[in-house]
């Protein structure tokens, strides 16, 4: 049982901090080009515990959940929205681990075409 005296001492004031960091602007497909990034996500995507977190998501995924049948369009278009979603995002996380080779820039090799002349249409006897 606490003592009568400790329900006056001062108690630690818990601090908050905000650590404010760079946003990486990296793309999937930068991310996925550059075979020392993927080496480390494949390193990650191997570990046990994380094939286990994602089985967790998966189990979570929203499209286990059932909507009632009296739920209304909006809410069925929201549901398929939200699931679809999340399968990108699972998606996603698991091909960061796969290289996949840039892709060339295209370059316009056509010639501007030419305008077509306008002929008398033929008339049939």
């Amino acid at each position: 049982m606490p003592s009568f005296l400790s329900r006056f001492r001062k108690k630690p004031v818990t601090q908050v901090r905000l650590i404010e960091r760079e946003a990486c602007h990296l793309t999937l497909e930068e991310w996925r080009s550059d075979p020392l990034m993927v080496k480390q996500a494949r390193d990650v995507v191997r570990k046990p515990a994380f094939r286990h977190m994602l089985d967790v998501l998966r189990t979570a995924h929203f499209a286990n959940y059932h909507l009632p049948a009296t739920a209304d369009t909006e809410t069925r278009a929201f549901q398929q929205a939200r699931c679809e979603g999340y399968s990108m995002a699972l998606s996603n996380l698991e091909a960061m681990a796969e290289f996949e080779k840039p892709f060339a820039e295209l370059t316009e090799t056509f010639e501007t075409p030419e305008e077509p002349t306008a002929t008398a249409p033929e008339t049939i006897d």
